[in-house]
């Protein structure tokens, strides 16, 4: 006896592949995006005041000695003498 599939049944099986085929896109996307998300939260920044470049740092890492292009001393990106040119 050979089993057969109505239209009706592969329908129905189509629908519920689409449904677990996207299911399963959603999921791997949510856990990649948390995975590879960066948060701004998480990160300090700093503003090179001699060639502008901005770095962040890691929480736990200290704050960066010198800018890694031009050498210069690195200040807080939001601070009042990065953003003010004539202080």
């Amino acid at each position: 006896m050979i089993a057969q599939i109505t239209l009706q049944d592969g329908a129905l099986f189509f629908t519920i592949g689409l449904f677990a085929l996207c299911l399963f896109a959603y999921l791997y996307l949510a856990v990649r995006e948390r995975t590879l998300a960066w948060r701004l939260s998480s990160h300090a920044l700093f503003h090179c005041k001699k060639c502008g470049l901005v770095i962040s740092v890691r929480p736990l890492q200290a704050q960066p000695r010198q800018c890694p292009r031009c050498g210069g001393r690195p200040v807080p990106y939001r601070s009042v003498s990065a953003s003010n040119p004539n202080r």
